[in-house]
């Protein structure tokens, strides 16, 4: 699922299978469909094990790519404990 909450948009595929080329074909439409025009678009995502940017290598080139700004989640879901 890919979202932008202050936009109102989101976008939902299932699909049979969850691997890392399955993840990279549905992130190509993102910069490609969804944002053409911005040279960079900014992903905040999980940490699953397929949610790699060495996915994205291995299917793009290193141009196409490199369009995707990735941050990652904590790993524990929280950034600091507060007081």
């Amino acid at each position: 699922m890919f979202t932008e909450p202050l936009a109102g948009w989101r976008h939902v595929t299932a699909r049979k299978q969850r691997t890392a080329n399955d993840w990279a074909e549905e992130i190509r439409c993102l910069p490609d469909e969804c944002y053409p025009r911005h040279e960079k678009v900014s992903l905040v995502m999980d940490n699953l094990n397929i949610h790699a940017e060495a996915s994205l290598y291995k299917q793009y080139r290193p141009k196409e790519a490199k369009r995707l700004e990735i941050h990652h989640t904590p790993v524990h879901g929280r950034l600091a404990e507060h007081c």
